[in-house]
């Protein structure tokens, strides 16, 4: 989603949303939400229970929610938390050349996109972008 052409056409009302709230997960294109809703297309071909689609419907409606929430835990008594948002995806929302994934895959730390929110690690981005643009020109 983003591959210029394609952000520019489809992505880029999802990124509006720069401070993100619950209803920024589906706030999409048309045209995205018909990618992101065409996981059901598989239930046509594999046949499953129904509860597993219901299941799906709530994961990919009502997901979207709490990783673009704003909020990254809600704290409980005892010190328990529970994890409600990405921080790291929010940072992607102001910064979308930054974070594409989420904190449990790696590939942002091993492909040069990852941001923890620091002021050195945005420097370190902004000069990775600056040499990129310069190879490139």
């Amino acid at each position: 989603m983003h591959y210029q052409p394609v952000y520019k056409v489809v992505h880029e009302l999802h990124h509006r949303n720069i401070n993100t709230i619950p209803w920024t997960g589906i706030s999409m294109h048309p045209l995205e939400h018909s990618i992101y809703f065409s996981v059901f297309v598989l239930w046509w071909l594999v046949p499953v229970h129904p509860v597993v689609i219901v299941l799906t419907g709530l994961f990919q409606g009502i997901g979207p929610a709490s990783s673009h929430s704003g909020f990254d835990f809600i704290k409980l008594k005892g010190g328990f938390k529970i994890s409600t948002g990405d921080w790291y995806h929010q940072l992607h929302h102001q910064y979308f050349n930054f974070n594409y994934g989420n904190t449990i895959t790696p590939f942002d730390k091993l492909f040069g996109s990852w941001h923890d929110g620091s002021r050195e690690s945005l420097q370190t981005q902004k000069e990775r972008k600056r040499k990129h643009r310069r190879q490139t020109a």
